[in-house]
């Protein structure tokens, strides 16, 4: 076969992976009027044994832009809790009415019918299209910049030329083999094997959850036909388990979820289970001018917590929120690129270093409490025990908001445009009123707390030297000499009102100039005086 490319297009952004992250990104560039090519290297969006779980921070993104209702519609389990099962019979925690939780209930939806969804939806938007068994071999890459993608189909070779190529294609990536950006990570010192049962009307109320066993624990999660069952054995547990037959299977199974014990003879054959190999990685930057890596591809993540597509999702977001606009214009700046990274890492390695302390060996409680690692203990300490809830349910601090021009703004926001609109602060004319009133507010709210700094640092350096050093003190005189330690103090004070100052005037001075550029202080690029569609520089009654 010819390696002669038979397809050649030119796009914005190419995407390989179609998996949650990348299916979601290319939605929501889309929605920009981004022009997206997707390519899947599979035939369709079938795959066995893959996380299905969808945390808070998911959900609230398709609330955002509107796909609540078709993702509820869709077969799904909700899971408030998740329990953990101990060999005597004993459950802890006690059980909770769904009220009493703090943030939304979990579901478990199918990972291929999730990302049908977003496609779906995608297909609306006259600039997205997706190749499906177009399969990435080569970048297209001059002088060190990232321009397209080669890929190969059952009819022969295509590419894909684009401003920004990005690799969402999992945690075996190809396109961070192919830029030569190296995982950092190393594998698990567990066996994971996952297989499924059906579910029962019979079943315990709390079936779900971890149940602990001696040299492993099983892990019981909901789906909406069946139950998706993972076992966690030590390293090379796996194979002495498949040495000692099927039978050995079914009788580990029943030994930890008893009431599973009516269905396991309908494991018939090891092809009905899947070994996954636990990993832990990252790549140090996950980005190269015209390539940038999300999800997986980025940052391996383990199965533990369920948090590998909520943490792809918050990436796309980030990206989306980034990207976008840059892109519309053709333009993918490596800086930001590189403020995806920034925007998205912390919350990443924090997460993986809570992973790593998932340990099989902790579960089972076969280590000490001094073997407990620092990192460990410092979690269980007042607030910061919130931080690893608040990690695996927003994907980070806080759960990422979607920007971009198709949002559906509120009647608040909408009467706030209209104001501005009447007041000459937004042009009545501007595709992008809303965006740009929602950056007179944002702007609005900078300068004055840039003002208030200001004011205030002003006021602290005053109030230090008249009221309480004087009171201390008494009259200071400048050509006095003070003591060391009360020298020390007013030094303090002076350095404190300092910094207080320092950041008013930069906030200040950022403002004056966006104003200066932008006529209102906003960015140039949106529909108010001084930008594209608006009435300023370019009509020449605010050119200077």
């Amino acid at each position: 076969m010819s390696d002669v490319a038979s397809t050649v297009e030119s796009v914005d952004c190419c995407i390989v992976g179609s998996g949650p992250g990348g299916a979601m990104l290319a939605l929501l560039l889309a929605r920009q009027g981004v022009r997206v090519k997707l390519l899947e290297a599979h035939h369709d969006f079938e795959r066995e044994f893959r996380g299905d779980t969808m945390h808070a921070s998911t959900q609230h993104v398709l609330e955002q832009i509107g796909l609540t209702n078709r993702l509820n519609a869709l077969p799904h389990a909700k899971i408030y809790e998740f329990p953990t099962h101990f060999p005597d019979g004993t459950v802890s925690p006690p059980p909770r009415a769904p009220h009493q939780s703090k943030h939304p209930p979990t579901l478990e939806v199918s990972q291929a019918r999730f990302i049908e969804l977003l496609v779906d939806e995608a297909r609306q938007y006259p600039g997205f299209s997706i190749a499906f068994g177009a399969r990435a071999e080569a970048l297209i890459e001059h002088e060190g910049n990232i321009h397209g993608v080669r890929y190969r189909t059952g009819d022969g070779w295509g590419e894909v030329h684009a401003k920004l190529v990005v690799g969402a294609d999992g945690r075996f990536s190809k396109i961070r083999q192919l830029a030569g950006l190296k995982l950092i990570g190393s594998a698990d010192r567990i066996d994971l094997v996952w297989l499924r049962l059906p579910r029962s009307t019979g079943d315990p109320e709390r079936a779900h959850g971890i149940y602990l066993g001696s040299d492993g624990f099983l892990v019981v999660v909901p789906r909406a036909d069946d139950w998706q069952i993972g076992f966690t054995l030590p390293k090379d547990g796996f194979k002495r388990l498949r040495a000692a037959g099927i039978e050995a299977l079914r009788a580990s199974i029943v030994e930890r979820a008893p009431f599973l014990a009516d269905r396991t003879h309908l494991i018939a054959d090891w092809r009905q289970t899947a070994l996954l190999q636990v990993e832990i990685g990252r790549v140090e930057r996950w980005y190269r001018p015209g390539l940038l890596l999300i999800g997986d591809a980025a940052h391996v993540m383990s199965p533990a917590a369920g948090v590998g597509i909520n943490y792809a999702i918050q990436d796309a977001v980030v990206a989306s929120n980034v990207l976008g606009r840059g892109l519309r214009g053709g333009v993918a700046r490596t800086s930001d690129l590189a403020k995806v990274q920034r925007r998205r890492e912390l919350p990443t390695r924090l997460m993986q270093a809570i992973q790593r302390q998932m340990r099989p060996d902790s579960m089972l409680g076969t280590i000490s409490r001094s073997e407990i690692p620092l990192f460990a203990r410092l979690m269980r300490l007042p607030l910061l025990n919130q931080v690893p809830g608040r990690l695996i349910a927003f994907g980070g601090f806080t759960p990422e908001r979607v920007h971009g021009l198709d949002q559906c703004p509120s009647d608040d926001l909408q009467r706030t445009s209209s104001v501005l609109t009447q007041l000459g602060l937004c042009s009545p004319d501007a595709p992008d009123t809303l965006d740009n009133t929602r950056s007179v507010l944002r702007n609005t709210v900078h300068t004055r707390l840039a003002g208030g700094l200001l004011i205030g640092s002003i006021v602290v350096l005053f109030a230090w030297r008249l009221v309480i050093v004087e009171a201390v003190l008494g009259p200071i005189n400048p050509a006095d000499e003070l003591p060391g330690a009360e020298r020390d103090v007013l030094a303090s004070g002076l350095l404190i009102g300092s910094i207080i100052a320092t950041i008013g005037f930069t906030l200040l001075a950022r403002q004056l100039r966006s104003s200066r550029v932008g006529g209102v202080g906003i960015d140039r690029s949106v529909g108010l005086p001084g930008g594209p569609g608006g009435t300023g520089a370019r009509d020449g009654r605010h050119s200077r």
